[in-house]
């Protein structure tokens, strides 16, 4: 049987929280910025800021921020690589209706 500690499981869920407010960002706005990344991260960071949640679950999910926008960044150019040259995969507005969740599913 697996036990998890309070800890962890706050940080497993600081981890989901985390992703789901980079897939409400619009990752098509201001895409040909050079600056495209920060704009994103700095939206993510005020979302977090803003959540009606303790100081202590806030201070766990913000060094999450930029290791979570990492990934799923990478997830996303995996995902368009593959959708330009294949028609197997989903289309961009496909992919985008996936990941988008609204701030009422946290």
């Amino acid at each position: 049987m697996i036990y998890a500690t309070i800890p962890h499981l706050l940080d497993m869920c600081a981890t989901s929280i985390v992703y789901k407010l980079w897939t409400r960002q619009d990752i098509y706005e201001n895409w040909s910025k050079d600056n495209h990344w920060q704009l994103l991260e700095n939206k993510v960071i005020l979302d977090v800021k803003n959540l009606p949640l303790p100081e202590l679950v806030k201070s766990r999910l913000l060094p999450i921020v930029k290791p979570a926008g990492r990934h799923f960044f990478g997830f996303l150019s995996v995902w368009l690589s593959k959708m330009t040259t294949s028609e197997k995969w989903l289309t961009r507005g496909m992919l985008s209706d996936c990941l988008i969740y609204t701030l009422s599913e946290i």
